[in-house]
């Protein structure tokens, strides 16, 4: 498709004030590499009054060359993993992970990603180039901890499902995860990016191979893309994906079923219509031994208990062993706080009103009027319509949570 006069104009302006040449693009270039070897190393970056700064890990020393590197570069370094000090409040919650992926007889041999804070912040990575070691999947577990979403590169079938079998051996998510793709192609049509889009004017870019330069880049680009403009798809769709790949390749759905940890009616229907051995005549939810699992830390747990102090209807996903098991922690607080979050304040508001509605009920309309800071005038309208508003976020929430939520436990 051809670009719009005005996008054709935002492009020619965005050249004309940073031309291909110019030297913010060249730092930036070399910041990519720089970060990239950073988090290899194990180490993390931070803000700090607004400036970029080293975290070193405590057990591992810096590279001097790569130490040069990063304090020579200070404007490079900002600029990729800062980027623009735009705010998105509708990101405040996610703390994503950008990765790429190396694939070798159909399954990920190596897995790089970087961490990305409400949509803006680089902060961290790791690298994880033998995804067949005995650990390998325990490690990537213990990375994704609290983690709300995977960003990725547009993937076709076999990719998707490559991706969904991954999480799901590592136990990642549990369906919970929003995964966003990013288009290969630049496109042309520039009202799609945002403030922060300097890789647009990269030549210099990180070499496929280099995994972790790549997840840095990749950062970069969804941070300054529309997100409207981005597919976005629930985590239970590539593990679908992944088990209609299993199935057609010769396992039958018993065999996904224990191989996924999920129940055997789930697994047939996402394989319903497919070719594949025949499944028995009822699939059995058996579950694959797995090592012992961790106690919940202790700061999941207060974490746990203050979120279900505040917001009671989280009690109703909390499963039965969290306490017991820091993956199942993990997968509740991912859960919980991705719903909550965006939400809170509106939900503080409405049990400010149901506090103004018990006032007025109570024979005291001033109070009721002060609470809400509203004139009397216009307190009864507001809260003729706060039942229908609760009702509404009950089942806003539920979507979020994947169960009903009882309008009356948002109040209490």
């Amino acid at each position: 498709m051809a670009p719009s006069n005005t996008a054709t104009k935002q492009r020619n302006a965005t050249q004309s004030s940073r031309p291909m040449g110019s030297v913010l693009v060249r730092k930036a270039e070399g910041a990519i590499g720089t970060l990239a070897r950073i988090f290899e190393d194990g180490h993390r970056v931070a803000l700090k009054k607004g400036a970029v700064i080293l975290e070193i890990a405590p057990s591992r020393a810096v590279n001097g060359d790569l130490l040069r590197r990063f304090e020579t570069n200070p404007d490079g370094i900002n600029e990729v993993a800062a980027g623009p000090k735009t705010r998105k409040p509708w990101a405040e919650s996610f703390y994503e992970v950008a990765v790429s992926l190396e694939m070798k007889a159909g399954e990920v041999s190596r897995i790089a990603g970087v961490f990305l804070k409400q949509r803006s912040f680089i902060s961290g990575g790791f690298l994880i180039s033998n995804c067949r070691a005995p650990d390998a999947l325990a490690n990537l577990a213990r990375l994704f901890e609290g983690v709300t979403g995977v960003v990725v590169r547009t993937q076709n079938f076999k990719e998707r499902s490559v991706l969904g079998l991954l999480l799901a051996d590592a136990r990642i998510g549990r369906g919970s995860l929003q995964v966003t793709e990013v288009p290969s192609d630049r496109g042309e049509d520039y009202r799609n990016f945002l403030a922060g889009s300097i890789w647009l004017e990269m030549t210099n870019l990180p070499e496929p191979s280099d995994l972790l330069a790549s997840s840095v880049l990749l950062a970069m680009q969804v941070r300054s893309i529309r997100r409207n403009a981005l597919v976005q798809r629930r985590q239970g769709y590539y593990t679908a994906s992944a088990a209609r790949h299993l199935f057609r390749s010769g396992l039958n759905q018993a065999q996904i079923a224990e191989r996924f940890d999920m129940p055997g009616k789930k697994i047939v229907d996402w394989t319903a219509g497919g070719s594949g051995k025949e499944a028995p005549a009822q699939v059995p939810d058996s579950r694959p031994n797995r090592a012992p699992a961790r106690p919940a830390t202790q700061n999941q747990v207060s974490f746990a208990k203050s979120l279900i102090s505040e917001f009671g209807f989280l009690s109703g996903i909390l499963p039965d062993d969290w306490e017991k098991d820091t993956r199942s922690a993990s997968a509740f607080l991912t859960r919980a706080t991705a719903a909550v979050n965006p939400r809170r304040n509106d939900i503080a508001a409405l049990r400010l009103e149901a506090r103004a509605r018990d006032l007025l009920n109570e024979g005291n309309p001033a109070g009721a009027a002060e609470l809400l800071k509203l004139s009397a005038e216009t307190l009864g309208s507001r809260l003729e319509t706060l039942d229908l508003r609760i009702k509404a976020m009950a089942r806003d929430l539920g979507d979020a949570l994947g169960t009903s939520v009882d309008p009356a436990s948002i109040l209490s």
